[in-house]
């Protein structure tokens, strides 16, 4: 199966969803190692509210992937 890079947003297309909060400690001087777990959770989370969204607004949803770089 060929996946289809889309960019989201634009002229066509901008829709806002929201995900399942991340719970996220104030933490006064976090380390890299504390920066690193929660960008892991928000990326993931992120993931997962596209895979579970994309069949409400995309063409060919099954052959779409999100690219965070």
């Amino acid at each position: 199966m060929e996946e289809e890079e889309v960019e989201v947003g634009g002229e066509e297309l901008t829709v806002s969803e929201v995900g399942k909060p991340i719970e996220v400690p104030k933490i006064d001087e976090p380390t890299n190692e504390d920066i690193e777990e929660y960008h892991i959770k928000f990326t993931a989370a992120l993931t997962e509210l596209f895979e579970e969204q994309k069949y409400n607004y995309l063409e060919n949803p099954e052959d779409k992937k999100l690219i965070i770089i």
